[in-house]
Protein backbone atom coordinates (compact mmCIF):
# COMPACT_ATOMS: atom_id res chain seq x y z
CA UNK A 1 0.00 0.00 0.00
CA UNK A 2 2.60 2.67 0.64
CA UNK A 3 4.35 2.00 -2.75
CA UNK A 4 1.08 2.23 -4.41
CA UNK A 5 0.63 5.61 -2.12
CA UNK A 6 3.95 6.55 -3.26
CA UNK A 7 3.48 6.03 -7.09
CA UNK A 8 0.29 8.03 -6.71
CA UNK A 9 2.13 10.81 -5.17
CA UNK A 10 5.12 11.16 -8.16
CA UNK A 11 2.04 11.07 -11.07
CA UNK A 12 0.05 14.08 -9.07
CA UNK A 13 3.49 16.17 -8.69
CA UNK A 14 4.45 14.86 -12.47
CA UNK A 15 1.11 15.75 -13.62
CA UNK A 16 2.10 19.66 -12.87
CA UNK A 17 4.32 19.41 -15.64
CA UNK A 18 3.14 21.55 -18.81
CA UNK A 19 2.08 19.52 -21.97
CA UNK A 20 4.52 19.61 -25.11
CA UNK A 21 4.04 22.48 -26.89
CA UNK A 22 5.17 22.09 -30.53
CA UNK A 23 4.43 25.24 -31.88
CA UNK A 24 6.84 26.90 -29.55
CA UNK A 25 9.11 24.58 -30.63
CA UNK A 26 9.18 25.31 -34.09
CA UNK A 27 8.87 29.01 -33.12
CA UNK A 28 12.24 28.49 -31.17
CA UNK A 29 13.75 26.29 -34.16
CA UNK A 30 12.95 29.58 -36.53
CA UNK A 31 14.87 32.04 -34.10
CA UNK A 32 11.26 33.70 -33.29
CA UNK A 33 12.06 32.67 -29.59
CA UNK A 34 15.11 33.22 -27.78
CA UNK A 35 13.92 31.66 -24.67
CA UNK A 36 12.67 27.65 -24.54
CA UNK A 37 11.69 25.69 -21.64
CA UNK A 38 12.86 22.39 -21.86
CA UNK A 39 9.09 20.92 -21.24
CA UNK A 40 8.00 22.26 -24.63
CA UNK A 41 10.05 19.39 -26.29
CA UNK A 42 8.08 16.76 -23.80
CA UNK A 43 8.92 15.96 -20.15
CA UNK A 44 9.18 11.93 -19.72
CA UNK A 45 10.04 11.15 -16.23
CA UNK A 46 11.32 8.17 -17.06
CA UNK A 47 13.81 8.83 -19.46
CA UNK A 48 13.74 13.00 -19.99
CA UNK A 49 16.79 13.60 -22.29
CA UNK A 50 15.17 14.08 -25.71
CA UNK A 51 13.32 16.89 -23.77
CA UNK A 52 16.91 18.37 -22.59
CA UNK A 53 18.92 17.70 -25.80
CA UNK A 54 15.90 19.40 -27.40
CA UNK A 55 16.53 22.30 -25.78
CA UNK A 56 19.95 22.71 -25.58
CA UNK A 57 20.21 22.37 -29.64
CA UNK A 58 17.67 24.34 -30.61
CA UNK A 59 19.67 27.40 -30.61
CA UNK A 60 17.85 29.08 -28.26
CA UNK A 61 20.00 31.86 -26.35
CA UNK A 62 18.44 30.91 -22.85
CA UNK A 63 16.95 27.52 -21.80
CA UNK A 64 14.81 27.15 -18.46
CA UNK A 65 14.57 23.70 -16.84
CA UNK A 66 11.76 23.93 -14.37
CA UNK A 67 10.82 22.24 -11.15
CA UNK A 68 8.71 19.14 -12.26
CA UNK A 69 8.23 17.52 -9.17
CA UNK A 70 10.15 14.73 -10.27
CA UNK A 71 14.11 14.78 -11.62
CA UNK A 72 14.99 15.08 -15.18
CA UNK A 73 16.91 11.63 -15.51
CA UNK A 74 18.94 11.83 -18.18
CA UNK A 75 21.68 10.35 -20.30
CA UNK A 76 24.96 12.04 -21.51
CA UNK A 77 24.20 15.82 -22.40
CA UNK A 78 26.57 17.84 -24.83
CA UNK A 79 26.51 21.86 -23.79
CA UNK A 80 26.04 24.10 -27.20
CA UNK A 81 27.88 27.89 -27.60
CA UNK A 82 26.68 30.75 -26.34
CA UNK A 83 23.46 29.74 -24.26
CA UNK A 84 22.60 30.18 -20.53
CA UNK A 85 21.26 27.50 -19.09
CA UNK A 86 18.58 28.02 -15.76
CA UNK A 87 18.04 24.92 -13.49
CA UNK A 88 15.14 26.38 -11.35
CA UNK A 89 15.58 25.55 -7.76
CA UNK A 90 14.73 22.52 -6.55
CA UNK A 91 15.65 21.07 -10.18
CA UNK A 92 17.54 17.56 -10.04
CA UNK A 93 19.25 16.23 -12.77
CA UNK A 94 20.15 12.50 -12.23
CA UNK A 95 21.81 9.95 -14.60
CA UNK A 96 19.98 7.25 -15.98
CA UNK A 97 20.58 4.01 -14.37
CA UNK A 98 23.18 2.22 -16.74
CA UNK A 99 23.62 4.54 -19.46
CA UNK A 100 26.74 5.50 -18.27
CA UNK A 101 28.96 2.20 -19.50
CA UNK A 102 31.82 4.16 -21.00
CA UNK A 103 34.33 5.21 -18.56
CA UNK A 104 34.47 8.53 -20.14
CA UNK A 105 30.54 9.33 -20.27
CA UNK A 106 29.97 12.53 -18.64
CA UNK A 107 26.69 13.98 -17.27
CA UNK A 108 27.31 17.01 -18.73
CA UNK A 109 29.97 18.14 -21.04
CA UNK A 110 31.49 20.24 -23.56
CA UNK A 111 34.60 20.69 -26.16
CA UNK A 112 35.92 24.13 -27.90
CA UNK A 113 32.72 25.98 -26.69
CA UNK A 114 32.10 29.44 -25.94
CA UNK A 115 29.92 31.76 -23.92
CA UNK A 116 27.85 29.14 -21.45
CA UNK A 117 26.23 30.06 -18.26
CA UNK A 118 25.03 26.62 -15.99
CA UNK A 119 22.56 28.96 -13.42
CA UNK A 120 21.42 26.28 -10.68
CA UNK A 121 20.49 28.26 -7.48
CA UNK A 122 19.45 25.55 -5.35
CA UNK A 123 19.53 22.81 -8.28
CA UNK A 124 21.50 19.27 -8.91
CA UNK A 125 23.05 17.94 -10.48
CA UNK A 126 23.78 13.59 -9.39
CA UNK A 127 25.34 10.69 -10.98
CA UNK A 128 25.08 7.07 -9.83
CA UNK A 129 28.50 6.71 -8.08
CA UNK A 130 27.84 3.06 -6.79
CA UNK A 131 27.72 1.89 -10.36
CA UNK A 132 30.87 2.86 -11.61
CA UNK A 133 33.54 0.73 -10.29
CA UNK A 134 35.81 1.11 -13.16
CA UNK A 135 37.67 4.06 -14.23
CA UNK A 136 37.72 7.88 -13.11
CA UNK A 137 36.77 9.91 -15.59
CA UNK A 138 32.72 9.87 -15.90
CA UNK A 139 32.41 13.61 -14.58
CA UNK A 140 29.59 15.41 -13.47
CA UNK A 141 30.72 18.22 -15.80
CA UNK A 142 33.62 18.21 -18.08
CA UNK A 143 34.99 21.73 -20.12
CA UNK A 144 37.49 20.94 -22.80
CA UNK A 145 39.43 24.42 -24.16
CA UNK A 146 36.17 25.97 -23.46
CA UNK A 147 36.28 29.87 -23.75
CA UNK A 148 34.25 32.24 -21.27
CA UNK A 149 32.15 29.67 -18.88
CA UNK A 150 29.89 30.51 -15.79
CA UNK A 151 28.90 27.91 -13.20
CA UNK A 152 26.72 29.57 -10.84
CA UNK A 153 25.01 27.97 -7.73
CA UNK A 154 24.88 24.24 -8.45
CA UNK A 155 25.30 21.50 -6.84
CA UNK A 156 27.28 18.59 -8.41
CA UNK A 157 26.84 14.93 -6.77
CA UNK A 158 27.97 11.69 -6.88
CA UNK A 159 30.49 11.45 -10.20
CA UNK A 160 32.46 8.60 -11.21
CA UNK A 161 35.28 11.07 -11.62
CA UNK A 162 35.21 14.77 -10.63
CA UNK A 163 32.19 17.11 -9.83
CA UNK A 164 33.97 19.72 -12.50
CA UNK A 165 37.18 18.75 -14.48
CA UNK A 166 38.69 21.80 -16.65
CA UNK A 167 40.69 20.39 -19.48
CA UNK A 168 42.08 19.97 -23.20
CA UNK A 169 40.60 19.23 -26.09
CA UNK A 170 42.38 21.19 -29.20
CA UNK A 171 45.89 21.45 -29.56
CA UNK A 172 45.31 25.18 -31.21
CA UNK A 173 43.97 26.05 -27.23
CA UNK A 174 45.07 23.46 -24.84
CA UNK A 175 43.07 24.94 -21.93
CA UNK A 176 39.83 26.62 -21.02
CA UNK A 177 40.00 30.05 -20.38
CA UNK A 178 37.41 32.88 -18.69
CA UNK A 179 35.78 30.14 -16.29
CA UNK A 180 34.39 31.10 -13.04
CA UNK A 181 32.61 29.06 -10.52
CA UNK A 182 30.62 30.50 -7.96
CA UNK A 183 28.25 29.17 -5.45
CA UNK A 184 28.99 25.46 -5.91
CA UNK A 185 29.25 22.27 -4.15
CA UNK A 186 31.12 19.13 -5.23
CA UNK A 187 30.29 16.33 -3.03
CA UNK A 188 30.66 12.41 -2.52
CA UNK A 189 32.72 12.71 -5.82
CA UNK A 190 34.91 9.52 -6.88
CA UNK A 191 38.36 10.82 -7.88
CA UNK A 192 37.90 14.84 -6.93
CA UNK A 193 35.95 17.64 -6.22
CA UNK A 194 37.56 19.30 -8.80
CA UNK A 195 40.66 18.88 -11.25
CA UNK A 196 42.09 22.12 -13.17
CA UNK A 197 43.96 20.37 -15.63
CA UNK A 198 44.95 23.37 -17.93
CA UNK A 199 43.18 27.44 -17.31
CA UNK A 200 44.47 30.68 -17.96
CA UNK A 201 41.63 33.05 -16.38
CA UNK A 202 40.01 31.08 -13.39
CA UNK A 203 37.94 32.48 -10.91
CA UNK A 204 36.38 29.94 -7.91
CA UNK A 205 34.81 31.79 -5.31
CA UNK A 206 32.44 30.59 -2.42
CA UNK A 207 32.27 27.20 -3.57
CA UNK A 208 32.94 23.74 -1.48
CA UNK A 209 34.37 20.56 -2.28
CA UNK A 210 33.70 17.83 0.12
CA UNK A 211 33.69 13.81 0.56
CA UNK A 212 35.52 12.83 -2.34
CA UNK A 213 36.69 8.84 -1.80
CA UNK A 214 36.91 5.77 -4.52
CA UNK A 215 40.08 6.30 -6.26
CA UNK A 216 42.97 8.46 -6.02
CA UNK A 217 44.33 11.12 -5.44
CA UNK A 218 40.53 11.79 -3.65
CA UNK A 219 41.35 15.30 -3.49
CA UNK A 220 39.00 18.35 -2.91
CA UNK A 221 40.85 20.54 -5.83
CA UNK A 222 43.69 19.20 -7.85
CA UNK A 223 45.66 21.50 -9.95
CA UNK A 224 47.58 19.15 -12.27
CA UNK A 225 48.71 19.59 -15.70
CA UNK A 226 48.78 16.78 -17.77
CA UNK A 227 51.53 18.08 -20.39
CA UNK A 228 54.26 20.27 -20.74
CA UNK A 229 52.36 23.02 -23.31
CA UNK A 230 49.30 23.19 -20.80
CA UNK A 231 49.35 26.13 -18.62
CA UNK A 232 47.86 27.21 -14.81
CA UNK A 233 47.83 31.28 -15.28
CA UNK A 234 45.29 33.23 -13.00
CA UNK A 235 43.55 30.59 -11.11
CA UNK A 236 42.33 31.97 -8.04
CA UNK A 237 40.05 30.48 -5.45
CA UNK A 238 38.75 32.60 -3.08
CA UNK A 239 36.51 31.83 0.44
CA UNK A 240 36.46 27.99 -0.25
CA UNK A 241 36.18 24.77 1.87
CA UNK A 242 37.63 21.85 1.42
CA UNK A 243 36.66 19.71 3.85
CA UNK A 244 36.15 15.30 4.35
CA UNK A 245 38.13 14.55 1.56
CA UNK A 246 39.94 11.18 1.97
CA UNK A 247 42.93 12.63 -0.14
CA UNK A 248 44.26 16.02 -0.03
CA UNK A 249 42.11 18.96 0.80
CA UNK A 250 44.58 21.10 -2.21
CA UNK A 251 46.98 18.84 -4.27
CA UNK A 252 48.80 20.33 -7.31
CA UNK A 253 50.89 18.19 -8.49
CA UNK A 254 53.06 19.80 -11.04
CA UNK A 255 55.71 16.57 -12.36
CA UNK A 256 54.41 16.74 -16.09
CA UNK A 257 55.46 20.63 -16.92
CA UNK A 258 59.11 21.10 -17.79
CA UNK A 259 61.27 24.56 -17.94
CA UNK A 260 59.04 25.92 -21.26
CA UNK A 261 56.12 25.58 -19.49
CA UNK A 262 54.35 29.25 -19.39
CA UNK A 263 54.82 30.66 -15.25
CA UNK A 264 52.22 28.73 -13.05
CA UNK A 265 50.19 31.98 -11.16
CA UNK A 266 47.69 30.55 -8.93
CA UNK A 267 46.36 31.64 -5.59
CA UNK A 268 44.02 30.56 -2.54
CA UNK A 269 42.63 33.35 -0.30
CA UNK A 270 40.53 32.90 2.76
CA UNK A 271 40.08 29.01 1.87
CA UNK A 272 39.76 26.45 4.72
CA UNK A 273 40.37 23.45 4.91
CA UNK A 274 39.84 20.14 7.33
CA UNK A 275 40.11 16.37 7.13
CA UNK A 276 39.35 13.03 9.21
CA UNK A 277 41.58 11.39 7.13
CA UNK A 278 43.44 13.42 4.33
CA UNK A 279 46.86 15.59 4.29
CA UNK A 280 45.41 19.56 4.19
CA UNK A 281 47.64 21.06 1.17
CA UNK A 282 49.85 19.12 -0.78
CA UNK A 283 52.25 20.24 -3.33
CA UNK A 284 54.31 17.78 -5.49
CA UNK A 285 56.37 16.74 -8.94
CA UNK A 286 58.51 20.10 -9.55
CA UNK A 287 61.71 19.22 -10.97
CA UNK A 288 65.24 21.18 -11.74
CA UNK A 289 64.92 22.82 -14.24
CA UNK A 290 61.52 23.19 -14.25
CA UNK A 291 58.23 25.23 -14.19
CA UNK A 292 58.78 28.57 -12.37
CA UNK A 293 55.84 30.87 -11.31
CA UNK A 294 53.94 30.28 -7.81
CA UNK A 295 51.28 29.18 -5.89
CA UNK A 296 50.48 31.65 -2.91
CA UNK A 297 48.17 31.31 -0.47
CA UNK A 298 47.12 33.74 1.59
CA UNK A 299 44.88 33.95 5.19
CA UNK A 300 43.76 30.59 4.53
CA UNK A 301 42.77 27.82 7.68
CA UNK A 302 43.92 24.13 7.89
CA UNK A 303 42.90 22.88 10.61
CA UNK A 304 41.32 19.16 12.33
CA UNK A 305 43.33 17.12 10.09
CA UNK A 306 43.99 13.62 10.78
CA UNK A 307 47.39 13.63 8.39
CA UNK A 308 50.06 16.44 7.69
CA UNK A 309 48.60 19.88 7.04
CA UNK A 310 51.37 21.07 4.70
CA UNK A 311 53.30 18.42 2.51
CA UNK A 312 56.33 19.40 -0.17
CA UNK A 313 56.35 16.12 -1.59
CA UNK A 314 59.35 16.09 -4.29
CA UNK A 315 58.62 20.01 -4.58
CA UNK A 316 62.12 21.68 -5.85
CA UNK A 317 63.07 24.15 -4.39
CA UNK A 318 64.61 25.94 -7.57
CA UNK A 319 61.32 25.86 -9.58
CA UNK A 320 57.35 27.10 -8.96
CA UNK A 321 57.37 28.70 -5.23
CA UNK A 322 54.99 28.19 -2.92
CA UNK A 323 54.19 31.66 -0.82
CA UNK A 324 52.31 31.42 2.57
CA UNK A 325 50.82 34.64 3.78
CA UNK A 326 48.81 34.98 7.34
CA UNK A 327 48.07 31.11 7.14
CA UNK A 328 47.41 28.83 10.26
CA UNK A 329 47.17 25.24 10.97
CA UNK A 330 45.50 24.03 14.02
CA UNK A 331 45.41 20.86 15.43
CA UNK A 332 46.95 19.06 11.88
CA UNK A 333 48.46 15.66 11.75
CA UNK A 334 46.43 14.56 14.97
CA UNK A 335 46.04 10.86 13.80
CA UNK A 336 49.68 10.01 13.86
CA UNK A 337 52.06 11.46 16.23
CA UNK A 338 54.90 10.51 14.04
CA UNK A 339 54.15 12.83 11.84
CA UNK A 340 54.51 17.14 11.84
CA UNK A 341 52.42 19.64 10.94
CA UNK A 342 54.58 20.28 7.73
CA UNK A 343 56.73 17.35 6.55
CA UNK A 344 59.47 17.41 3.18
CA UNK A 345 59.72 14.05 1.05
CA UNK A 346 61.08 12.98 -2.06
CA UNK A 347 59.71 9.94 -3.39
CA UNK A 348 61.12 10.18 -6.68
CA UNK A 349 65.36 9.80 -6.32
CA UNK A 350 65.58 9.65 -10.52
CA UNK A 351 65.51 13.60 -10.33
CA UNK A 352 68.21 15.43 -8.56
CA UNK A 353 66.17 17.99 -6.77
CA UNK A 354 66.51 19.93 -3.09
CA UNK A 355 63.08 20.31 -1.45
CA UNK A 356 61.88 23.82 -0.71
CA UNK A 357 60.65 26.03 -2.44
CA UNK A 358 58.64 27.87 0.58
CA UNK A 359 58.27 31.50 2.06
CA UNK A 360 56.16 32.02 5.13
CA UNK A 361 54.57 35.31 6.37
CA UNK A 362 52.60 35.88 9.73
CA UNK A 363 52.36 32.19 9.18
CA UNK A 364 50.83 30.16 13.06
CA UNK A 365 51.41 26.38 13.64
CA UNK A 366 49.14 25.85 16.55
CA UNK A 367 50.11 22.18 17.63
CA UNK A 368 49.88 20.29 21.25
CA UNK A 369 52.31 17.59 20.48
CA UNK A 370 56.32 17.14 21.59
CA UNK A 371 57.66 17.09 18.05
CA UNK A 372 58.95 19.46 15.43
CA UNK A 373 56.74 22.02 13.42
CA UNK A 374 58.44 21.00 10.35
CA UNK A 375 60.40 17.78 9.92
CA UNK A 376 62.39 16.46 6.54
CA UNK A 377 62.13 13.05 6.33
CA UNK A 378 65.10 10.57 5.13
CA UNK A 379 63.31 10.59 1.87
CA UNK A 380 65.06 13.97 1.22
CA UNK A 381 68.91 13.20 1.51
CA UNK A 382 71.09 13.00 -0.37
CA UNK A 383 70.15 16.62 -1.77
CA UNK A 384 68.59 18.02 1.11
CA UNK A 385 66.10 20.60 2.17
CA UNK A 386 66.45 24.45 0.51
CA UNK A 387 65.09 27.76 0.17
CA UNK A 388 62.83 27.92 3.39
CA UNK A 389 62.68 31.24 4.00
CA UNK A 390 60.11 33.64 6.28
CA UNK A 391 58.32 33.87 9.72
CA UNK A 392 56.18 31.23 11.52
CA UNK A 393 54.85 31.83 14.60
CA UNK A 394 54.54 28.38 16.43
CA UNK A 395 52.37 27.84 19.57
CA UNK A 396 53.36 24.32 21.46
CA UNK A 397 54.04 23.40 24.91
CA UNK A 398 56.98 21.63 24.20
CA UNK A 399 58.81 24.43 22.30
CA UNK A 400 59.12 25.54 18.22
CA UNK A 401 61.72 23.18 16.69
CA UNK A 402 61.92 21.92 13.66
CA UNK A 403 64.03 19.03 12.08
CA UNK A 404 64.93 19.51 8.84
CA UNK A 405 67.92 16.90 8.21
CA UNK A 406 71.91 17.12 8.03
CA UNK A 407 71.96 19.46 4.44
CA UNK A 408 70.54 22.36 4.61
CA UNK A 409 70.63 25.32 1.85
CA UNK A 410 69.53 29.15 1.69
CA UNK A 411 66.44 28.26 5.09
CA UNK A 412 66.23 31.02 6.68
CA UNK A 413 63.36 30.75 8.79
CA UNK A 414 62.65 32.40 11.65
CA UNK A 415 60.68 30.98 14.58
CA UNK A 416 58.74 33.07 17.05
CA UNK A 417 57.93 30.56 20.11
CA UNK A 418 54.11 32.14 21.20
CA UNK A 419 54.94 30.35 24.79
CA UNK A 420 58.30 31.20 25.49
CA UNK A 421 58.90 32.46 29.16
Amino acid sequence: MVHGVTALLMLVSVGAAPPPDPVAVREVQAGMRDVADATWWGFDPVNATAALHGAISSGARRVIVPNVGADWVVEPISLESDQEIVFEEGVVITAREGAFPGTGDCLFRADRKRNITLRGYGATLRMRKAEYTEGEWRMALSLRSCTNVKILGLALRDSGGDGIYIGNADPEQPYCRDILIRDCVCDNHRRQGLSVITAENLLVERCAFRNTNGTAPEAGVDLEPNQPDERLINCVFRDCVMEGNTGPGILCYFGPLSNETLPVSARFERCRVTSATGVGIMLGGTRSPGPTGEVVFRDCLIEDCAHVGLNLSTWAADAVAARFEWCTWRNVANGDLDLAPMQLENWDHSVERVIGGAEFSYCRIEDLWNRPAILALPSVAPWGVGDLRGGITIRNPYGARVALGDTVRDVMLTLDDELAG
